[in-house]
């Protein structure tokens, strides 16, 4: 069966040659029909929120945890929930997923001084950082392979370790530890775009501007109205 249309469009003229008010029409139809629904920017990250806190409490996993989860099941939480409790280390390998700590260190403990593998400069410990798996890289480094990621667009939320060889996620905490202002602000709309965009029968209105969005929910296809009309 083929999935249904959304159209958005303006206001149609009534039947006495008046116009009338797209949000009049869209009330009528929500409430007579119930095909479609206006939502906001606000209302579908509320949503979001609300997806990766249930993952949080049902896997007692982190925050980060829980997003990189979902983006990589296309946020959906069942899917999730049952590859997890199907088979936990497989997940946690295809995400990359390892306890912090749970890797070793790059370099001996005790030294002050370390090499970084990107710059290959040396570097005292404390400006350096690694992600769980231990790879220790400067900070520099660090925010510039973060803000090339970013810059290339939603892989950056599944984000691995610089290291060639390893395949560890370096988490959301991480990356927003890094990222300047304008990186972060770009990185949360990634993972914006990443939720909305799992929801096939959700569109955007088109107007310029408009923070609202037309989301289907059954019925067959319809012009819609957004409440910007």
């Amino acid at each position: 069966m083929e999935e249904e249309e959304l159209v958005l469009g303006g206001c149609d003229s009534d039947d006495d040659g008046g116009q009338s008010s797209g949000l009049s029409d869209l009330e009528e139809e929500e409430g007579e029909e119930g095909d479609f629904i206006v939502v906001s920017e606000a209302e579908i990250r509320e949503r979001q929120e609300e997806d990766v806190g249930i993952l949080c409490s049902v896997l007692s996993v982190p925050r980060a945890w829980a997003c990189a989860l979902l983006v990589h099941h296309n946020w959906d939480v069942v899917k999730v929930q049952e590859a997890w409790f199907a088979d936990e280390d497989a997940v946690r390998n295809a995400v990359g997923l390892l306890e912090e700590g749970g890797g070793s260190s790059s370099s001996p403990r005790g030294e002050k001084v370390s090499t970084c593998r990107i710059c290959l400069e040396e570097s005292p410990r404390g400006s350096m950082s690694a992600a769980p798996c231990g790879h220790l890289f400067c900070d520099a480094c660090w925010a510039s392979y973060i803000h090339i990621a970013i810059a290339d667009g939603p892989g950056c939320l599944l984000l691995r370790c610089p290291d060639p060889a390893c395949r560890v996620l370096v988490g959301k905490e991480m990356v927003e530890r890094f990222a300047a202002d304008e990186d972060g602000e770009r990185y949360s709309l990634h993972l914006f775009r990443s939720y909305a965009g799992s929801n096939k029968r959700l569109r955007w209105c088109p107007a310029p501007n408009c923070q609202f969005g037309v989301e289907h929910v059954g019925g067959e296809t319809y012009d819609v109205w957004c409440k910007c009309s």
